[in-house]
């Protein structure tokens, strides 16, 4: 298949929504698809294509006219690529373009695939973003779930969401989880790592990797922080990501006296996080309850952790504590509750057979995450939608 995957990614940001995005359409890629992303050209960075084709859409940057000229540029970019290419499918994933997107799909009778990581405006709301701008999204969003000829959910609560915010008929409703590249993690080694960040050898680390939001839960973290390292002094707390919470959390750390227990990374070249996450006793998704997520996680994270045969501690939210049930590859604590974190941690750091054991069964667990069998089951619902239309 021809597909033309639509997104409004900078791939010069490493971050969850760029790995996706590249790693998906390699899979696909390989898989014998032909791919090309679409994007705004949001820098003159070009990311390194590898089994699949980019074209960056240019816009005019001025504030006001940022959205409207990009979604504009966007719509009549790709529709002049698509009467001259004659995709077999669109494929978008949550993203203001995905209008246009569907648009140029209607227009050429095409068959629009959507992809839902999440519920977008909650993340805006929480992000203090302009009320017009939410109605616009939600808009957006209700228009693709209801039109689409199928609709890819990460998570079983998030596509429940989806029937009754947006009315999506549960017919077109697939859950595919997030994915991760199991043979990178799985021969990843530290050494780097610890002469890169000076980072010394007899410490004890555990690792967080993510965006630094409200909603990941890290105060949570660091309010456990001191009653564990009292108890084990070599315990080194590794923060990767960037985010709204970075300085607030840095003067956390200071005022109770952690900054010898605690490493703000910063945000990393990708190709370094499977030796950081190899450094690790274990790793952490201390996710809040609270505020978005309501709808159940699937970051990638929690595969890259299993990938490399990590235990996994995470806060007991769905979907999260499913995989880890299922796979007994961790411990889960209840969400926003440091006392029971610190108790959690204790018994990791306290019981290495246990922790290995968790470990081990987080490679096997990784296994049917590969994102080879993601890529698979995404064309196993596209086909599946073709042949019904």
């Amino acid at each position: 298949m021809k597909i033309f995957f639509t997104v409004e990614t900078d791939f010069k940001i490493e971050n969850g929504h760029s790995i996706h995005v590249q790693m998906l359409a390699r899979a696909l890629g390989r898989l014998g698809h032909e791919v090309r992303i679409f994007t705004p050209r949001f820098s003159d960075f070009q990311a390194k294509e590898d089994g699949f084709t980019i074209s960056y859409v240019p816009f005019l940057a001025i504030p006001k006219l940022r959205t409207v000229s990009m979604v504009l540029t966007y719509f009549t970019y790709l529709l002049f690529r698509s009467v001259a290419d004659r995709p077999d499918v669109f494929y978008s994933r949550q993203c203001f373009c995905s209008g246009a997107t569907r648009l140029v799909a209607r227009l050429l009778r095409r068959p629009f695939f959507y992809e839902v990581n999440g519920l977008w405006t909650e993340e805006m709301i929480a992000l203090s973003e302009p009320a017009w701008k939410i109605r616009m999204v939600q808009n957006i969003e209700r228009l693709n779930v209801r039109k689409a000829q199928g609709v890819i959910a990460v998570t079983n609560g998030l596509a429940e969401e989806l029937v009754e915010k947006y009315q999506a008929d549960p017919e077109r409703l697939t859950v595919v989880p997030n994915g991760v590249d199991n043979s990178v993690f799985q021969k990843a080694q530290s050494s780097d790592v610890l002469r890169l960040f000076a980072l010394s050898a007899s410490a004890r680390y555990i690792g967080y990797i993510g965006s630094l939001s409200p909603w990941q839960g890290l105060d949570t973290l660091i309010s456990a922080l001191p009653e564990v390292v009292s108890e084990q002094p070599s315990v080194v707390l590794l923060i990767v990501g960037a985010g709204p919470l970075k300085n607030e959390l840095e003067k956390t750390v200071d005022a109770v006296k952690l900054a010898d227990h605690v490493r703000f990374l910063g945000p990393v070249a990708h190709t370094l996080i499977p030796g950081i996450i190899k450094l690790c006793e274990f790793c952490l998704v201390p996710k809040s309850a609270k505020g978005i997520g309501k709808h159940g996680y699937s970051p990638l994270k929690v595969f890259e952790y299993l990938a490399a045969g990590k235990p996994v501690i995470a806060s007991d939210v769905p979907d999260i504590n499913s995989i880890v049930r299922a796979s007994n590859c961790g411990l889960l604590f209840k969400a926003d509750d440091p006392d029971d974190l610190v108790l959690k941690m204790k018994m990791l750091l306290n019981d290495r057979e246990k922790a290995e054991l968790l470990g081990r069964n987080a490679g096997k667990a990784a296994e049917k995450f590969d994102w080879s069998a993601i890529a698979a089951r995404i064309v196993s619902v596209i086909r599946q939608a073709m042949e019904k239309e």
